[in-house]
C-alpha cells in the first residue's frame, strides 16, 4: 500500500488516456512532474504516492521512458505541454 512503481504508473496513464480519463491521468503526471524525487533527471523505480519518497533507488530507463511517452501522449490527446518537459529530459519528443 501507498507504492507506485513508474512503471506501472506509466503503463496505468496510458490505459487512462485511451479510457478519455485525462484527469486520473494528469494526476499521475501531477506527481511525476512536481512531487516525485529523480536523479539527474531520471525517476526512480517506486515512490511512497502520498510523499513521493523514494522507495527503491533504481533509475533505469524502461520505466522512465513509458512515462516519458505518457507525458507525449497525454500532450497529443489534450493539447496541454505542461508534461512535455518529462519526456524532453528523457529525450522522447
Amino acid at each position: 500500500k501507498g507504492y507506485g512503481f513508474t512503471y506501472d504508473e506509466a503503463l496505468a496513464c496510458q490505459e487512462l488516456l485511451i479510457s478519455g480519463e485525462t484527469e486520473r491521468a494528469k494526476a499521475i503526471l501531477d506527481f511525476y512532474s512536481d512531487k516525485a524525487k529523480s536523479s539527474d533527471g531520471l525517476f526512480y523505480s517506486a515512490y511512497d504516492v502520498n510523499t513521493g519518497s523514494v522507495l527503491e533507488y533504481d533509475a533505469r530507463s524502461g520505466p522512465n521512458l513509458w512515462i516519458g511517452i505518457s507525458a507525449c501522449q497525454y500532450a497529443k490527446i489534450t493539447g496541454d505541454e505542461k508534461y512535455l518537459s518529462i519526456a524532453k529530459i528523457q529525450k522522447i519528443c
